[in-house]
């Protein structure tokens, strides 16, 4: 039988950064997380063979506005308290010109959909790191309402990640 393949586990570091940016009809807000685990599972040089999966500690949220973190956190946004947790689970790598299409599920406020951004990471035997921007449907997740106060608030909404994970040793 074949040897199996090479397998090396990296681990997502705190010099990652999992940002969001969403708008409404009178401006734009930016936030985040600062509280994350999660690793990338290599399989040989193939990039597409890997699998990815963090989990994200929605607890940790911050926003530009401390009473729109408040706002965020509660029932009709993320529901921190019933639901405190958000995970990615990659499903699919595919090879593109500018890098990789990375397919997967994120499960967020109890609801799983899938998610799919293009990203161009940069591996090194020690290090994984890639960044990337995208857009999903906050309403897919049932994140939000549709009107506040009078201000439209927009469906879509920028997630931008800027990813480190370095290589677990034995």
């Amino acid at each position: 039988t074949p040897a199996s393949p090479d397998v090396r586990v990296y681990r997502i570091t705190e010099n990652t950064a999992i940002m969001f940016e969403g708008s409404k009809t009178i401006g734009t807000h930016t936030g985040g997380f600062t509280e994350f685990d999660g690793k990338i599972t290599l399989k040989g040089d193939d990039p597409t063979q890997a699998r990815i999966d963090i989990t994200i500690d929605m607890e940790s949220m911050f926003s530009d506005d401390r009473l729109l973190t408040q706002v965020l956190q509660g029932e009709d946004f993320f529901s921190i308290k019933q639901h405190p947790t958000a995970r990615f689970v990659s499903s699919k790598i595919a090879p593109k010109e500018s890098g990789l299409v990375v397919t997967g599920n994120l499960e967020l406020k109890g609801v799983t959909k899938s998610v799919t951004f293009t990203a161009k990471p940069t591996i090194t035997e020690n290090t994984i790191t890639a960044t990337t921007e995208f857009v999903v449907d906050r309403s897919a997740w049932n994140v939000g309402y549709a009107d506040w106060k009078g201000e439209i608030i927009r469906n879509e909404v920028l997630i931008a990640l800027d990813v480190e994970a370095k290589l677990e040793k034995d």
